[in-house]
């Protein structure tokens, strides 16, 4: 035996799933912790951000753009 789903959903099917989440404090997860961005964490994030995206380009474009031809 069969079954067939209805697959198509409205806009107040998706209202009634948001509706049924909690918000807020009740929206603790037992498994997450929660973390509150500090301008100390925020700026060592972005300083961090920064960095990694400095050497990524770096090691990239030197690999790309090589200056002289690698010789084995």
């Amino acid at each position: 035996m069969t079954r067939q789903y209805d697959s198509t959903g409205g806009i107040c099917d998706l209202k009634d799933v948001v509706r049924k989440q909690p918000a807020g404090q009740d929206a603790h997860a037992p498994d997450r912790r929660a973390f509150r961005w500090t301008p100390r964490a925020a700026m060592a994030g972005l300083i961090a951000a920064m960095l990694f995206a400095w050497g990524f380009l770096h090691v990239a474009l030197t690999l790309i753009f090589a200056s002289r031809p690698i010789h084995h």
